[in-house]
């Protein structure tokens, strides 16, 4: 059935199987565009949930003058957009820990406070010599 009929239905007259229906139709292809992104079953299948959910909450409000399934991959990717957001800040959040011991051993090693001192003077170097005119840059490269 038509998708503009399925949620007139469903918003005139509360038919929920009407919902049911025009959610089946995207259920696959939309599943597949999550995963693509998302390449792991249970937070694809979290995202599918969630964006369901939402869709029935806000098709009230649904503009049919969208396509119904721009609308609806639109609400799945940005769910899975959140996803990938969570999984950066718990991988963030745990690293420091992991890597701190790593950073340790290497400062101090012996010469490492030196290299790291020289290389900061280098930089500063550079950064004068980037302010100097033309002429004096020159010079310098001399």
């Amino acid at each position: 059935m038509d998708d503009s009929f399925l949620i007139r239905k469903y918003c005139n007259e509360g038919d929920g199987d009407a919902a049911i229906e025009l959610l089946k139709q995207y259920e696959r292809p939309l599943y597949q565009y999550i995963w693509q992104m998302l390449q792991q079953q249970q937070d694809c299948e979290d995202v599918m949930q969630e964006t369901f959910r939402k869709a029935l909450r806000a098709l009230p409000d649904y503009r049919e003058e969208n396509h119904f399934k721009s609308w609806l991959f639109r609400i799945g990717r940005n769910e899975a957009v959140d996803i990938i957001r969570r999984r950066r800040r718990t991988i963030v959040a745990e690293a420091p820990e992991e890597y701190l011991g790593g950073v340790q051993d290497i400062v101090s090693l012996p010469g490492a406070r030196e290299l790291i001192e020289e290389r900061e003077s280098v930089q500063a170097l550079m950064r004068a010599i980037a302010l100097l005119p033309e002429k004096e840059k020159e010079v310098v490269a001399m």
